[in-house]
């Protein structure tokens, strides 16, 4: 079992040992003082103070190194992680912005005070500023765009959002999942066409088997209009304030038409049914229930691209109504006899995706018998050579008791057809089967944020918390260790697990989504935060964007992915 790291901060030192960040030089700022021998000599004394543990001791002699030189922003710095990690954080937040009024394009120090302002959460604007700050100075990084947008997501400026979501693209245009993140953000804004566009390019570029093309096959649905998310700037009640039916409806002609119709159907008068179906629908257009019948017909009728025009028409205004489980069932038989197995497949696995519905009474009477949709999946299946599911189902990785696995790099490929840990076998579904958010944090994390090191505060009682020092997105080649530190939105009720997959998503020298490490901890009620990490490997590490996908649970499948955090390596 994995370890929980819930451990003192002396224990945490003998872990981590001389890799804590203010232990070493920060990265210097642009100044034109540079450090003298007396000041040089006065920040050795702290950071000798500071690897032995000794925080107010080194705090009381910042202030006096400050005291002497006033105008050294690595002081004022330093000084604000150690009143950080003695939980004095609005001290901490004055002495990041003192760094930052001597040296204001320092990356760093901004690092270090949006973080701090982060996990505080309890000013949207300043961190929004911050972040501003960050995006301006490190202008060709799309992470620190992609970062700005998602916090104006976040405080719901989706148009804003969409500008910097552009600038991510422009700086990586090749970067696929960048351009998802556009085409989410363009819906929203009701930018459908561009959306549509952008899905496109991903599914033009991107590989059959990989995340990326099942994340853009899944949002191609939502920004084609087969799905109740009509995009956040949408008015959600438009459909339920409009008049049933037109003006001067006859409804004792239609109820009656509508019963006659059904009558034929259920006597298998298919073609008469289809005549009648139409009538039903002059008489009252926005007849969806009245559709979903006509295509169920057009069906029986071998009619199937009428059939999936009807049944798709029945849930543009619907949504997900009563029969919207067999409604997509219906359109994956139907695309299956034109011989579209691809299009098959991904409704029979939305179809799986949603299996248990079948328990809520709303669906329960009209939900396609499973057996049934599992014969459909196998045989899609095997008119589907690669099938693009889940690059990571099966089995979690090996996990570790003091470190992270570094096992051989394995490019995340489907599972074959033919193994055991085949979609049917497993009962699992793709990782990204919902469309795929720009939202970073999901649910279970209020902040996800990588860093150089990391350590616990000093607080007496209450929750400890770990601390990320020197946070970024940026590392280079032979940093020895990156951390990726969480707090919990709230602490789970008994013990979970949280593993952790590193991924090259864009690295030079490995194949696109190829697993480099993963790490795994417990959590429970005593805990509100954590950190996982992968070392450095032997060469190095290569430059290129990684990925840190999360999962909490047991098993490491789309079920249990819960969140993404990327960054990157540069010489």
């Amino acid at each position: 079992m994995p370890q929980n790291r819930k451990l003192p901060v002396i224990l945490l030192g003998l872990i981590i040992g001389g890799m804590l960040t203010f232990l070493a030089p920060d990265p210097s700022p642009a100044r034109q003082d540079q450090e003298t021998e007396e000041e040089k000599s006065w920040r050795l004394n702290i950071e000798e103070l500071l690897d032995q543990f000794q925080f107010q001791a080194g705090l009381t002699r910042l202030d006096e190194a400050i005291q002497l030189f006033p105008a050294s922003p690595r002081l004022h710095k330093k000084r604000g992680n150690v009143l950080m990690i003695l939980r004095q954080n609005q001290e901490a937040l004055t002495s990041y912005r003192q760094a930052l009024t001597l040296a204001p394009d320092w990356l760093p120090a901004h690092w270090a005070l949006w973080a701090l302002l982060d996990r505080l959460n309890s000013n949207p604007d300043l961190e929004l500023d911050s972040l501003f700050h960050i995006a301006e100075l490190d202008s060709r990084n799309p992470l620190a765009q992609i970062r700005v947008a998602r916090k104006l997501r976040q405080l719901q400026r989706f148009e804003e959002s969409v500008v910097y979501f552009r600038r991510a693209v422009k700086i990586a245009p090749t970067h696929l999942a960048y351009r998802l993140f556009l085409a989410r953000a363009l819906y929203d804004v009701l930018s459908k066409e561009e959306a549509k566009a952008e899905v496109q390019w991903v599914l033009s570029h991107a590989s059959p088997d990989s995340p990326e093309w099942v994340a853009a096959r899944n949002l191609s649905q939502i920004v084609g209009g087969e799905s109740t998310d009509k995009g956040a700037r949408s008015d959600f009640f438009k459909t339920t304030k409009e008049p049933y039916g037109e003006e001067g409806k006859d409804y004792k002609t239609w109820a009656l038409t509508r019963e006659k119709a059904w009558q034929l159907m259920e006597t298998g008068e298919y073609a008469k049914a289809e005549a009648m179906l139409r009538t039903v629908l002059t008489l009252d257009p926005e007849d969806d229930q009245t559709r979903y019948n006509l295509g169920l017909t057009l069906f029986k009728l071998k009619k199937n691209e009428e059939a999936i025009a009807s049944l798709k028409a029945s849930l543009a205004k619907s949504g997900q109504p009563a029969f919207y489980p067999d409604a997509i069932f219906q359109i994956g038989r139907a695309y299956a006899k034109l011989g579209n197995w691809e299009q098959a497949l991904d409704y029979f696995q939305q179809v799986w995706a949603i299996r248990n519905w079948q328990e809520q009474d709303f669906y329960a009477l009209n939900f396609p018998d499973l057996h049934r949709v599992e014969i459909a999946l196998e045989e899609a299946r095997t008119h589907v050579p690669t099938i693009p599911q889940s690059p990571m189902l099966g089995e979690a990785p090996s996990l570790h008791r003091s470190a992270p696995s570094k096992s051989a790099e394995v490019p995340l490929t489907p599972s074959s057809p033919d193994s055991p840990q085949g979609l049917l076998e497993k009962k699992e579904i793709p990782l990204r089967v919902l469309p795929l958010s720009v939202d970073v944090v999901r649910g279970w994390f209020r902040q996800l944020i990588t860093a150089k090191s990391v350590i616990q505060d000093e607080r007496q009682a209450g929750f400890h918390e770990y601390i990320p020092l020197d946070p970024g997105d940026t590392f280079s080649p032979n940093q020895p260790r990156i951390y990726l530190v969480f707090a919990l939105t709230t602490p789970p009720g008994h013990a979970k697990k949280i593993t952790t997959q590193w991924v090259g998503e864009g690295v030079e020298g490995l194949s696109p989504n190829t697993v480099v490490g993963t790490d795994s901890v417990l959590v429970d009620l005593n805990d509100n935060s954590g950190y996982f990490f992968l070392d450095q490997p032997q060469e190095g590490w290569s430059a290129g964007t990684y990925r840190i996908d999360l999962f909490v649970g047991e098993d490491v499948s789309g079920s249990t992915y819960v969140a993404e955090v990327r960054f990157r390596i540069q010489s």
